[in-house]
């Protein structure tokens, strides 16, 4: 969990978009941090699931109702 908090601060001090400089080539790109957090977090909520407990619904009646009992349309 400390890795994921650790990315939201150099998302912050580095901005969501990066500056490469490589020669005479400057260009922006996406910072990394940003797609690794999604990752990490997606990573997460399915751990989450894991760990929640199954609802079950309550089984249909096979027994008839009154409506059904009527014949259909009254």
């Amino acid at each position: 969990m400390n890795a994921f908090y650790k990315l939201d601060e150099a998302i912050i001090a580095n901005g969501v978009m990066v500056k490469i400089e490589n020669g005479k080539q400057t260009y922006w790109k996406a910072n990394p941090a940003v797609s690794e957090k999604n990752r990490i977090n997606s990573a997460l909520i399915t751990l989450e699931k894991d760990f929640k407990p199954v609802k079950t619904t309550p089984k249909a009646s096979k027994t008839a109702t009154k409506s059904d009992e009527k014949g259909g349309l009254v």
